[in-house]
C-alpha cells in the first residue's frame, strides 16, 4: 500500500489572488440576486412580452425568433421568453437575467484563459473586477443585459477558435459566430477579425481552405441578416460624426471608458479617458519590437474596438454624451482595456513592477463602483416597483413613465389577464388589499 506523504500537504500554497478574483465574482452574483426582478423595462416590453403577441401570431418559429427589432435580430434575447413560454406557459425576466449572467462568468474564464501565466495572478484579479463588477448595473435590465453580453462572448469565441487547429473548432466557430451575428447587428463585424486573421495565416496548413469556408459562411449570414431588413429612418445617420467629428471624438473617449460612469463626473471621465488613451498608445509603441502582433489577442481587440467605433457612429447623431456612459457599452469599455492589459502583460519587456500599482488603481475604482452601483440599483428597483404598482391599480401616476414605454400598461394587463405573466408577489399582495379597500378594478384601461 502506497504511503501517503504528509509533506505534500503542509507544502502547498494558498494563492492570495485566486481568492481576490472571486471577490468581484461575488459582487457580481450578489447584485444579480438582490437587484434582478421580474418588472420589465423599455425594450423589455417589446422584446419579452412582444415575442409572445408574435408567437400567438406569427405563421413559423423563425418568424418570432428572427424578427427585426430597431436595425437588431435578437435571437439570443428571443429564445429565452420563447421557451419558457412554450414549456411552462410564462415569462420572467429573472430568467433571461439568469442566462445573461451565467454568460457574463463564462466570459471571465474565457478571458482570463487568454494569459500566458499561471490560473490566477493580479492581471485574473484586475481582468475580474474590469469586467464584473460593472455588469452588475445591467442586471435590471433583461434584454440589454443579454444582448450585448452574448455578442461579446460568441464573437470573441468564434475568433478564438479560428485559431485553432482541426475542424471541431473551426465549426464551432462558424456557429459562434452566427450567434454572436443574431444578438446584435454589430455580431456581424466578428467576420472581419477571422477573416483578416487566416489571411495574414495562409500559409499555414488547411488555412486556405477554412479561409474560403469561413468566408463563405460570413457571406451567407450577413445575407440572411440583411434578406427583408428594413433600415430605420429615424436614427441619425453614421455619418453625422463627420458633421461634429470634436463631439465624436469625446463620445469616443467616454464610451471606451464607460466602467466609471455613475463614479466620476463626465468631464473627469474625459480627462482619464484621453490621458489613459496616450498611456496605451506610448506603451505600444515603446514595446512593439516585443510584440507579437500575429497573435489572437490582437484580432479579438480589434473586434471589440470594432464594436465601439460603431456605436459611436450609430449614437453621436443623438448629441447626448450621457448616453455613451449607458450601462449595457460598459461591456466594451471593459473588455477593450482587458484586451489591452492581456497584450501588454504577454509582452517579455513589459515593466511588470506596474502591475501593482495599475491593479491596485482597478480594485479601488470598481470597489468604490461596487458601492455607489448598491445605491442606484436599489433606488432604480424601487422605482420600477412604485411604477408597477401605478399600473395595477390604474391610477394616473408619474411612477408609470418610468417604463419608458407607451404601451406599459397595456403590455402588463394583457399579460395577467392572458396568465403569462405574474408580476412580484409582494407586490400582487399590497396591491389586492388596496383594491379590496378601495375597489379598483384589476383590467386594462
Amino acid at each position: 500500500m502506497e504511503e501517503i506523504n504528509h509533506n505534500s500537504f503542509s507544502q502547498f500554497q494558498p494563492n492570495p489572488y485566486a481568492f481576490a478574483t472571486w471577490i468581484p465574482i461575488f459582487i457580481f452574483a450578489s447584485f444579480v440576486l438582490l437587484f434582478s426582478t421580474n418588472i420589465p423595462w423599455y425594450d423589455d416590453f417589446p422584446q419579452q412580452f412582444g415575442t409572445i403577441e408574435r408567437i400567438e401570431h406569427a405563421q413559423s418559429s423563425a418568424e418570432v425568433l428572427f424578427f427585426q427589432y430597431n436595425e437588431h435580430k435578437l435571437l439570443t434575447t428571443y429564445i429565452i421568453p420563447f421557451i419558457t413560454y412554450r414549456l411552462f406557459g410564462w415569462i420572467d425576466m429573472r430568467t433571461t437575467v439568469y442566462c445573461s449572467a451565467l454568460l457574463s462568468i463564462w466570459l471571465f474564464f474565457f478571458l482570463n484563459s487568454l494569459r500566458n501565466q499561471q490560473p490566477y495572478s493580479l492581471v485574473s484579479v484586475s481582468i475580474a473586477f474590469l469586467l464584473l463588477v460593472p455588469a452588475g448595473a445591467s442586471t435590471v435590465w433583461a434584454g440589454g443585459s443579454m444582448q450585448y453580453t452574448a455578442t461579446v462572448l460568441f464573437g470573441l469565441l468564434s475568433i478564438a477558435n479560428l485559431t485553432k487547429k482541426g475542424w471541431g473548432p473551426f465549426i464551432f466557430a462558424c456557429l459562434c459566430f452566427f450567434i454572436a451575428s443574431f444578438s446584435l447587428i454589430s455580431g456581424l463585424l466578428a467576420a472581419m477579425p477571422g477573416v483578416l486573421y487566416l489571411l495574414v495565416n495562409l500559409k499555414k496548413e488547411q488555412t486556405a481552405t477554412r479561409l474560403i469556408l469561413f468566408t463563405g459562411f460570413s457571406a451567407i449570414i450577413w445575407t440572411a441578416y440583411f434578406y427583408n431588413f428594413h433600415f430605420i429612418g429615424a436614427h441619425p445617420s453614421p455619418f453625422s460624426i463627420f458633421q461634429t467629428p470634436i463631439f465624436a471624438i469625446k463620445y469616443y473617449l467616454l464610451v471606451s471608458t464607460g466602467f466609471l460612469g455613475g463614479l466620476i463626473p463626465v468631464p473627469v471621465i474625459l480627462v482619464i479617458s484621453f490621458l489613459a488613451h496616450v498611456v496605451l498608445i506610448g506603451f505600444l509603441i515603446r514595446y512593439r519590437s516585443a510584440l507579437n502582433f500575429n497573435n489572437p489577442l490582437w484580432f479579438m481587440w480589434l473586434f471589440i474596438f470594432l464594436n465601439l467605433l460603431t456605436i459611436v457612429a450609430g449614437r453621436v447623431g443623438f448629441l447626448s454624451l450621457e448616453q455613451a456612459l449607458s450601462d449595457r457599452y460598459q461591456i466594451y469599455s471593459a473588455c477593450f482595456w482587458i484586451f489591452a492589459l492581456l497584450i501588454l502583460s504577454n509582452s517579455s519587456l513589459f515593466p511588470f513592477r506596474a502591475l501593482p500599482v495599475l491593479g491596485l488603481l482597478i480594485v479601488l475604482l470598481n470597489v468604490s463602483t461596487s458601492y455607489s452601483l448598491f445605491s442606484l440599483l436599489s433606488t432604480h428597483k424601487e422605482k420600477l416597483e412604485n411604477a408597477l404598482q401605478s399600473v395595477l391599480k390604474q391610477a394616473s401616476r408619474p411612477d408609470e413613465t418610468y417604463f419608458g414605454v407607451s404601451r406599459a400598461r397595456t403590455y402588463i394587463h394583457t399579460g395577467i389577464e392572458k396568465g403569462y405573466y405574474h408580476p412580484p408577489k409582494d407586490l400582487l399582495l399590497q396591491h389586492s388589499e388596496k383594491s379590496n379597500a378601495e375597489k379598483i378594478p384589476l383590467s386594462p384601461d
